[in-house]
């Protein structure tokens, strides 16, 4: 049998303190940057909310107009339709060759002639994962392409410019407080 110790902790109530106190756990209060920097947080995340808010309904009707266009381009646009029927017989072609390869694999008499056929389908699936993502990318760039798709995505860009310029101040304001925090505590330190 092992010879097990156990140990009771006990924690005795002292008094309430506000900032920890003893070795190593002293904070020094915020400098005047870092409190600029949180008001200037503060600020700009108002500002984010209150510019949000103002476009929000704008910003959902521009998304769903991109879906419809998206749609609408699927359907209509003859560069889209060939793109998409030159993907859908690719994956036709490559589901026909695979499977081959996999029966090729199966019927191999010989561990060489098996490893031959294993090969194959590895060079093989690879041809057809490099046409195939070719041909998602000739779809999505044909959807893109489509005059309609590419206003509604103008708008929107057009219309979230404010906020987008608020998201830019809120993570420039954060990237200066960590310099400014950084910039305290090392000069805390010495």
């Amino acid at each position: 049998m092992r010879n097990q110790r156990r140990s009771i902790i006990g924690v005795e109530r002292a008094e309430s303190r506000a900032l920890l106190s003893g070795f190593g756990h002293a904070f020094a209060p915020p400098s005047a940057a870092v409190q600029a920097d949180l008001a200037k947080i503060n600020t700009d995340s108002a500002k984010l909310q209150t510019d949000y808010k103002a476009v929000a309904s704008t910003l959902q009707a521009d998304r769903q107009a991109i879906g419809t266009a998206v749609k609408a381009a699927i359907a209509n646009d003859a560069p889209v339709k060939t793109a998409q029927a030159t993907l859908t017989a690719d994956e036709a072609a490559a589901k026909t060759t695979l499977q081959a390869d996999l029966k090729a694999i199966l019927a191999a008499p010989t561990r060489a002639a098996r490893s031959t056929a294993f090969g194959q389908y590895l060079t093989d699936a690879a041809a057809a994962f490099n046409k195939l993502l070719a041909d998602q990318n000739a779809v999505q760039a044909a959807i893109d392409a489509d005059s309609a798709v590419a206003a509604a995505r103008a708008k929107l860009a057009t219309d979230s410019a404010t906020v987008t310029a608020d998201e830019a101040a809120l993570t420039a304001d954060y990237k200066q407080l960590a310099i400014d925090l950084k910039a305290q505590a090392t000069s805390t330190r010495k």
